[in-house]
């Protein structure tokens, strides 16, 4: 019996290096210590010195044997569903004036993928829709559908996941937004997850900031594109005595915003709002210290990422007030790695993204793989309460996402809380 035990330790130390657990080896070591007694039997009149050699050679065949069976074993388990890496497409600015909105996103998605934080692999395909085209959004999905073969997108831009939604919804892809969208338009088209947030909250959390410090009149001078803005604070602007008198487009071509600026003056707004990409809202908000107006600037969420990494701008943009979900103030082991990486810290759409994927990544384990992606989209968008590093949200069955906002200001250079979300 002992000799018996030595070859189950054989076996064990086989399954240790092969990666198959313990339990899956068992009914071919039964075979193998049953092949080993009647062996035994057969030469119980053979010499100690006989049966060691002879022992030792038999044990060396069943390891032979057994280590084929396990390697094989461990070749088709890396050939399942749940070890093939699934092919994401990625449609995000990587040039023009959301470059570096961009850029955040494509370096989180990396980072999870290189770091090995993600338990079964993924391959990201990027496609660039430059300052938020539509049209380069679309040729971007078609490309990413019939030549990578992608049935699962993350889009950045609200117009470009606008253009290609109805397409994915035909094809049954499963379509994750990382864009500040409109809660009628994610309820409506199928298979969308927000991973970000709808419209309408932050403009709530903004018409609050704007009512609490008196403004009656806004000026609104803002990208092409932000339609839904505008819509939802004239909604909102209505119960609150507050008039929008000023709306102003500005497209991606240069302009004089001195002009621009001084129009929203003489309109006597007595607050503005700046809804900018990154060279547009540097010029406005320096031509806007020229004029020596001192008057109440607000601003989206989406400018604390031009902020991060701009040491002119956040200068340009003293006192300035923003949205921004709210979020724990720890960093994260991800975040210092993102610093350490990329040399500059991640954006909110960043810890949007890791918290997209490792929620894709379970529901990939619940569901068996990646192919069905309505259980993917159901064991997402189930409605539980969670807390990622993004802060508190939680998925509607719709696909729309909650989250909480709070107030920040750019103080002497310094980004800072001044109201905590509620």
């Amino acid at each position: 019996m002992r000799r018996l035990r030595i070859v189950c330790v054989v076996a064990e130390l086989l399954e240790k290096f092969t990666g198959i657990k313990l339990i899956e080896a068992i009914s071919l070591r039964m075979q193998l210590v049953k092949i080993l007694y009647i062996e035994i039997y057969r030469h119980d009149l053979a010499t100690e010195r006989g049966w060691t050699a002879y022992f030792f050679q038999r044990c060396l065949h069943a390891a032979f044997l057994l280590s084929i069976f396990l390697l094989a074993e461990n070749a088709q388990a890396e050939s399942s569903p749940l070890q093939v890496p699934i092919k994401i497409g990625v449609i995000v600015p990587l040039t023009g004036e959301w470059a570096t909105w961009g850029a955040h996103i494509r370096d989180a998605l990396e980072l999870y993928r290189t770091a090995k934080i993600a338990v079964l692999p993924m391959e990201f395909s990027y496609q660039d829709e430059a300052n938020c085209d539509p049209v380069m959004a679309v040729s971007a999905y078609k490309f990413l559908r019939e030549r990578e073969h992608a049935d699962i997108f993350i889009v950045g831009c609200v117009r470009g996941t606008e253009a290609i939604a109805p397409a994915v919804k035909r094809d049954g892809a499963l379509l994750f937004s990382v864009g500040v969208q409109q809660r009628k338009f994610v309820e409506q088209e199928g298979l969308l997850i927000n991973f970000a947030f709808q419209v309408s909250e932050e403009v709530a959390a903004l018409v609050r900031a704007m009512v609490e410090s008196n403004i009656r009149r806004l000026g609104v001078l803002r990208h092409q594109g932000e339609d839904e803005l505008v819509s939802e604070l004239q909604k909102k602007f209505e119960s609150q005595s507050v008039q929008l008198v000023e709306d102003i487009v500005v497209f991606n071509e240069e302009v004089d915003y001195s002009a621009l600026l001084l129009k929203l003056r003489k309109s006597k707004s007595d607050g503005i709002l700046l809804n900018l990409g990154e060279s547009q809202l540097t010029l406005a908000l320096s031509e806007l210290r020229k004029m020596k107006w001192n008057v109440p600037v607000y601003s989206s969420y989406v400018t604390e990422v031009m902020l991060l990494n701009n040491p002119r701008l956040r200068t340009l943009a003293e006192g300035l007030r923003y949205t921004h979900p709210a979020r724990r103030a720890e960093s994260s082991e991800f975040e210092r790695n993102f610093s350490e990486r990329f040399g500059r810290e991640p954006s909110i759409n960043s810890l949007f993204v890791f918290d997209g994927l490792t929620l894709l990544d379970g529901a990939s384990r619940s569901c068996g793989g990646w192919e069905d992606r309505k259980c993917l989209f159901q064991q997402i968008a189930n409605g539980t309460k969670r807390v990622g590093l993004a802060g508190e949200y939680r998925i509607a069955p719709d696909g729309s996402i909650e989250r909480t906002f709070e107030l920040r200001e750019i103080k002497d250079s310094k980004v800072v809380v001044v109201n905590p979300g509620r």
